[in-house]
This record gives C-alpha cells, sequence and structure tokens, in this order.
C-alpha cells in the first residue's frame, strides 16, 4: 500500500473516531438502555414578598363649636405597592394611637358613650374629647376587620394589634376621623396624635 493511500485511511479513521466521540460526549444529557428508569433534580428558589405600603404624614380633624354638624376630618389613602395582599393594622397598647407629647392641648380620651356631650360646660369640655379611626368605604377592602369606630381609649386598653383590614395587592383604601366633644371653649385648641401602624402578609 502506498504512503498516500495509508494516510488517507487513517485520516477517515480519525475522523470517524472524533465524529462518534462528539456525539458520546458532546451532549449534555446521559444516554439509558431501553427499560431503565432515570431521576432528574429540580432546584428552584423563591425570594421573600417585600411589603411596600405608602401611610399618610398627617391628617387633621377641625372642630367648630359654634356651628352644628361643622366637624371635619380629612380623608387620605393607604397605598399597598406590594404584589401581595397585604393586612393592616395598628400597633396595640398605650403608645400607638395617642396624643403627642409636643401636643399644646392634652383632652382626657373618652369613649362616646361615657360622657353628655351636648351638656358639658367650660371646664370639662376644655379636658375632654373623643377621638376614633374609621374607614371610608368598606368595598375599598379585600377583607374589612374594623367595621366600627376605633377610639383612642378603646385602643390603649388593647394588649394586641387592632387590625382593621387587608388590602388587595397594589390596592388603596381611605380612613377618616370621627370626634365626640362639648361645645364650651373659652380659646381655640390644638391637639396632636401620633399613630403607630403594622403591616403583615395577609391570610
Amino acid at each position: 500500500m502506498s504512503l498516500r493511500k495509508s494516510l488517507k485511511k487513517n485520516m477517515g479513521i480519525l475522523f470517524a473516531t472524533v465524529f462518534v466521540m462528539n456525539m458520546v460526549f458532546g451532549c449534555p444529557g446521559v444516554a439509558f438502555a431501553a427499560g431503565t428508569t432515570a431521576s432528574t433534580t429540580v432546584n428552584g428558589s423563591i425570594s421573600a414578598s417585600i411589603i411596600s405600603v405608602s401611610v399618610p404624614a398627617t391628617l387633621a380633624f377641625t372642630i367648630d363649636p359654634n356651628k352644628t354638624g361643622s366637624d371635619q376630618a380629612s380623608k387620605a389613602a393607604i397605598q399597598s405597592n406590594t404584589n401581595a395582599p397585604v393586612e393592616i393594622s395598628i400597633s396595640g397598647g398605650g403608645s400607638s394611637f395617642k396624643q403627642s407629647a409636643s401636643s399644646s392641648w392634652k383632652p382626657v380620651d373618652y369613649l362616646p358613650e361615657e360622657l353628655n356631650w351636648e351638656k358639658l360646660g367650660r371646664t370639662a369640655s376644655e379636658s375632654s374629647l373623643a377621638l376614633g379611626l374609621l374607614v371610608c368605604n368598606s368595598t375599598q377592602w379585600r377583607a374589612l376587620t374594623l367595621t366600627d369606630t376605633l377610639w383612642v381609649k378603646e385602643l390603649a386598653n388593647m394588649t394586641g394589634n387592632a387590625v382593621i383590614g387587608a388590602l388587595d395587592p397594589n390596592s388603596s383604601a381611605e380612613i377618616t376621623f370621627q370626634m365626640q366633644h362639648g361645645n364650651s371653649f373659652s380659646e381655640a385648641k390644638t391637639c396632636s396624635y401620633n399613630i403607630i401602624w403594622s403591616f403583615a402578609l395577609a391570610n
């Protein structure tokens, strides 16, 4: 056999060998004979949900004892920016919804049924107030727990959180205030309250 023919034959065998090796080792899978079984492990990862809720920085209410039905309270939206349902609460205890230390007027907090507000004289009027939070529209909530007014004094006696309700993902709901007060004031008064909110993933 000539050298040229031998070299050509060997090159053919080499190319065939490389082709077979590519078929065997180049494929990422593993070949099994018919009738056998195999298993594959699937590894997954899920990130924790990030709770993002926007609440109003300030809210206000006004009382004019000289006009019947003049009480007004601002409405403000609690906005959930979360891709999951979120439970909205006010932290329980006496520090979560109470008068600010910097408040210039510090009335005693009452429940509305504790006093006969329309008959209060000057001393009682200037030292008494019933203030409470309530929702504006129940249909804005995924689930509503707070179906009545939540009064400051009521919350101060709670040990756990006062759950308002749950919001749907990326939705909002409005809240406002309700007041009960006397009508005898010798001078204008201003007061300030703080609310501590609590948020959690809803069930």
